[in-house]
């Protein structure tokens, strides 16, 4: 079983590129004992953004058994709701939990702080502190984005449960796809799931970021009219990949 290995955070730093939509952390510097390559595991915390360092433990003894190297890149795609971009992400080592700040490059608009601060709604972007996105009694947690693939000239099909909710509670389920991308075709509505079918309203180039789309889970509770409405809103990022069936005929 892998186990979280013992870097400190000195070792570890995070960078966001606005063009791709990839948040990209890294791990760098040396451990005592004998471990296997590092990685990084997503895990799903409410309302942030965090990660595990772990390695398994080591079967064959190196050159220098009391001494490894860590140098570990991981990147995945991130789209952030309402333009509201984390500073921190967390990480998790044997040493403790840490906040790493990130880095913003290539931000899209002119004239924008490079590391994304000092960014307010006017540029459409705004960075917020770490943990949960609030806005009075609204939580907002962003989900690891899921990849899926979609042909041509095919259709894709998106699934949502609807949440089972106690009486003083209200919940609903939305998407929002990248219109410049996405035609929606239909939707359907059955006991407990919602689903919506999209085709490709222009298909993406290999120049552009990976087209998006966004299911957003909203559960609204009130126990008593005296107590106020707390709102939690779960996003479930997707990110949509052109298929391409074109085969090359052989020549005669």
């Amino acid at each position: 079983m892998a186990a979280l290995i013992p870097l400190g955070a000195d070792g570890l730093s995070a960078m966001h590129n606005f063009q791709t939509n990839t948040l990209t952390i890294y791990a760098k510097g040396t451990i005592h004992g004998v471990w296997m390559p590092p990685f990084f595991e997503r895990k799903v915390w409410f309302g942030g953004i965090r990660y595990a360092l772990k390695a398994f433990h080591g079967m064959q003894v190196p050159e220098n058994p009391d001494v490894t190297d860590v140098d570990v890149k991981h990147q995945e795609v991130f789209n952030f709701p309402g333009g509201r971009y984390p500073k921190f992400v967390i990480i998790e080592t044997a040493l403790g939990t840490f906040k790493v700040e990130i880095s913003f490059i290539q931000w899209p608009l002119e004239g924008a702080a490079a590391n994304g601060k000092g960014l307010t709604d006017e540029n459409n972007g705004t960075v917020v502190d770490d943990g949960p996105i609030k806005d009075d009694s609204v939580i907002t947690n962003v989900l690891p984005t899921k990849e899926l693939l979609l042909l041509a000239d095919g259709i894709l099909t998106i699934e949502a449960a609807i949440p089972v909710t106690i009486p003083e509670a209200k919940a609903w389920v939305t998407i929002s796809a990248d219109a410049v991308f996405f035609n929606l075709i239909g939707s359907k509505l059955t006991p407990g799931l919602v689903s919506w079918e999209y085709k490709w309203t222009k298909v993406p180039s290999l120049l552009v970021p990976l087209p998006l789309i966004d299911v957003t889970t909203t559960i609204a509770t009130q126990l008593s009219p005296l107590d106020p409405t707390i709102i939690t809103r779960n996003i479930q990022p997707y990110v949509v990949k052109l298929v391409s069936l074109n085969v090359e005929q052989p020549k005669e």
